[in-house]
């Protein structure tokens, strides 16, 4: 029992100093990434550095006095390509801390395989820059593509011109992303056609939606406008509308006795002889 627990103490530890070796550098590359990314940033070519010796008293990277000197170290080594730099340390400290489950992190031969695929990237991305864009960062110590690129896009020139080099350049860098990050170029392919397939089904559809309600709102506005019309014809007729007289009564007609005589008719048209009986006896015209 003494001797298996004595066994056991050691791997218990082992294990407590793994984990902390690994949490440990995952931050450390994390704060060397902001730091390095920050020098960068705040790069001033008059600041003390590498390649030029300035006023040691006005440090104007905010990474102070260390800030500049690798700010002009990276610029001058790497050119443009000194921005990649901590970007692909920040992937490194992502790619440990994703992997310390698995037991990969600590693995040495993954370890040398990365840093292989992290200096074929700085390599052939700064022989690409030096190739492709010399003239352009004359603020940097050594041009687009400092020290490294002169000497890799020369040689690369020198050997397969400039068409073959880039060709050359090109695929060592993409080789070397690869070895870096695990990433499976076909994989990416597949995705970016799916998103591409994806985009073109919904563009048509959303062209269509936006017709439609481009319509209905155009059918609205039009309802509106002849309810519009409805209501102000309404009012001008409203407005220009006679208002009705109010007539006064007629008055009674009176009757004339002449007129009434003359509607009395004889009743015979023959000569009667003798006296006519009395009108009294005829009933009261209607």
């Amino acid at each position: 029992m003494t001797k298996a627990a004595a066994g056991a103490k050691p791997s218990g530890f082992s294990r407590h100093l793994k984990k902390g070796l690994m949490e440990g550098m995952v931050i450390a590359l994390i704060a060397l990434s902001l730091y390095l990314l920050l020098a960068l940033i705040t790069y001033d070519s008059g600041d003390p550095g590498w390649s030029y010796v300035g006023d040691a008293g006005q440090v104007r990277n905010a990474g102070g006095r260390a800030g500049a000197f690798c700010a002009d170290l990276l610029l001058g080594l790497f050119g443009y390509m000194a921005y990649v730099f901590p970007v692909l340390v920040a992937f490194w400290a992502f790619k440990v801390l994703r992997e310390r489950h698995a037991g990969l992190a600590g693995s040495w031969p993954l370890f040398s395989l990365r840093l292989v695929g992290f200096v074929l990237t700085m390599m052939s991305g700064t022989a690409l820059a030096y190739m492709h864009f010399s003239g352009v960062g004359l603020s940097l110590p050594e041009d687009a593509g400092g020290i490294l690129g002169q000497v890799v896009g020369q040689a690369s020139l020198a050997a397969f011109n400039a068409l073959g080099g880039t060709l050359v350049m090109v695929a060592l860098f993409l080789i070397g992303v690869t070895v870096f990050t695990d990433l499976s170029w076909i994989v990416l392919a597949e995705r970016l056609g799916a998103l591409v397939l994806g985009i073109g089904q919904k563009v048509p559809a959303w062209f269509v939606q936006r017709r439609e309600q481009r319509a209905e709102r155009q059918a609205a506005r039009e309802a509106r406008h002849k309810r519009a019309q409805v209501v102000t014809e309404a009012k001008k007729k409203q407005q220009n509308r006679t208002p009705p007289k109010i007539a006064q009564p007629a008055k009674p007609v009176e009757k004339s006795e002449r007129v009434q005589k003359e509607k009395q008719r004889a009743l015979f048209t023959a000569q009667v002889s003798g006296d006519l009986p009395p009108l009294e006896l005829l009933d009261a015209v209607d």
